[in-house]
C-alpha cells in the first residue's frame, strides 16, 4: 500500500464530514415564494422594489467609468467616491467617521474580532445576532450572556467584574423578536461601570430614521448600520470615532482581506440614502395598531415541527411567512417571525393575525 493510500484510508468518510447536529425538522431548505403577501422580508420601507430607487441607480450606472472595485481597499479598491460616501453616511447618523463593509455580518464580525481580545470580557444580550456571536468567538475574549433586555441581570454581571477591557453588546431592535433595547439604561450602566458599548442598528436603520442611537441621544463606542433591510440594497458600515476607523483599517481582517465594494454597490447605497432623506413613513404608527413597538413580531409554537406546519398552512392562505428554527432561536422557542412593511395594509395584517389565532394554544 502506498503512502498516499494510507493517508486517504485514515481519513474519515465524506459522509461523516457532512453530518449535521440538527434534528431532521430543524434542517433548512431554500425556497422561492411567489404570489403571496409579504410578511417575511426585511424590506420594511419597500425600497427593494422602489421604482424611484431603481431609476436613480440606473441613472448613476450610466455614468460609471468602471463597474468593479479591482481589489481590496488597501490595494486598488479605494476611491474618492468610497471615502465621500463614508463621510456622508457618518454625517447622516451623527457620527464622526465610518468604515464600509460588504454586509452587516462582516461589519459585526470584523468589529468584535478587532477591538476585543483574549484578555478582555464581553457581556452580550442572549438574543443578539449570529454575526455578533461569531465575532465574539473570533475575539477569544471571555464572554457572558445576560437575560434578554434585562438591565438588572446585566448589572449583576458587571458587578462581578471581568478582566481586561469590558464590552457590552446589544441590538437596538432585535431581529428575531422586534423588541427594543433599553438603550438609555444600558448606556447609563456602561458609564457607571466603565464598560464599552457596541450597538447593532441593523433593524433600526431607516425604520427609526437615522437609528435609535440617534433618537435616544446616546454615544456608544461603535454602532453598526446595514443597508440590506429598510434601505433595500446591501452592505454595512461601522460608525464611531476617526481613531476607531483608523484602527480598523489596520486591524480588522474582514476589511483588510476582502475585495472592496463594487462601484455598483456604492452608487446603490448612495441612492438609497438619498431616497431615505426624502422619505417619511408611518410604518411604526401602523405597527402600533397591532400592539407592536417595531415592524417585527414573533409567535412561538414551541417546537420546529409545529412551527413549520403552521408556516406551511399560513402560506397556503396566501401569506409569505417563515419559521425561525434553532439555532436562530433557542430550542423550544421555534415559531414564526412576522415583518410589517409600508406596503402592507391594515386589512392584510388583520387577516394574517386572524389566521394565526387559529393555531395559538
Amino acid at each position: 500500500m502506498t503512502t498516499n493510500s494510507l493517508l486517504f484510508s485514515a481519513s474519515p468518510p465524506a459522509a461523516n464530514l457532512l453530518s449535521s447536529p440538527l434534528l431532521e425538522e430543524e434542517k433548512r431548505v431554500l425556497r422561492v415564494m411567489e404570489n403571496r403577501i409579504d410578511f417575511a422580508s426585511n424590506d420594511y420601507l419597500g425600497f427593494a422594489s422602489s421604482l424611484e430607487l431603481r431609476d436613480a441607480i440606473a441613472k448613476k450606472v450610466s455614468q460609471l467609468e468602471k463597474v468593479g472595485s479591482t481589489g481590496s481597499r488597501l490595494l486598488t479598491g479605494n476611491s474618492v467616491v468610497y471615502e465621500d460616501l463614508e463621510r456622508e453616511i457618518a454625517a447622516f447618523h451623527g457620527a464622526e467617521a465610518g468604515l464600509l463593509f460588504s454586509s452587516g455580518y462582516a461589519a459585526n464580525l470584523g468589529l468584535l474580532s478587532a477591538v476585543a481580545h483574549r484578555d478582555d470580557t464581553i457581556f452580550y444580550d442572549q438574543r443578539v445576532h449570529a454575526s455578533i456571536r461569531d465575532g465574539i468567538t473570533l475575539s477569544r475574549a471571555r464572554n457572558y450572556p445576560f437575560h434578554h433586555n434585562c438591565c438588572s441581570d446585566l448589572e449583576r454581571l458587571l458587578q462581578k467584574g471581568g478582566r481586561g477591557k469590558r464590552f457590552v453588546v446589544v441590538e437596538s431592535v432585535y431581529s428575531t423578536t422586534g423588541a427594543l433595547a433599553p438603550l438609555q439604561e444600558i448606556a447609563a450602566l456602561g458609564e457607571a461601570y466603565g464598560v464599552i458599548l457596541l450597538v447593532d442598528e441593523a433593524h433600526a436603520t431607516g425604520v427609526f430614521g437615522a437609528g435609535r442611537v440617534t433618537q435616544e441621544e446616546i454615544e456608544p463606542f461603535a454602532r453598526v448600520h446595514t443597508f440590506g433591510k429598510a434601505l433595500g440594497v446591501s452592505g454595512g458600515i461601522i460608525l464611531g470615532s476617526s481613531s476607531l476607523r483608523d484602527y480598523l483599517i489596520s486591524h480588522c481582517r474582514p476589511f483588510i482581506y476582502t475585495t472592496a465594494l463594487s462601484s455598483l454597490q456604492l452608487i446603490a447605497i448612495e441612492a438609497a440614502y438619498d431616497l431615505l432623506e426624502r422619505t417619511s413613513h408611518t410604518l411604526l404608527e401602523a405597527c402600533r395598531d397591532f400592539g407592536l413597538e417595531s415592524p417585527i413580531d414573533f409567535i412561538s409554537f414551541g417546537n420546529p415541527e409545529r412551527a413549520k406546519k403552521v408556516a406551511a398552512s399560513i402560506q397556503q392562505e396566501g401569506f409569505d411567512v417563515r419559521p425561525l428554527l434553532y439555532p436562530t432561536v433557542l430550542r423550544g422557542e421555534e415559531g414564526l417571525r412576522i415583518c410589517f412593511h409600508t406596503y402592507n395594509t391594515k386589512e392584510e395584517g388583520e387577516r394574517l393575525y386572524a389566521s394565526l389565532d387559529r393555531y395559538r394554544d
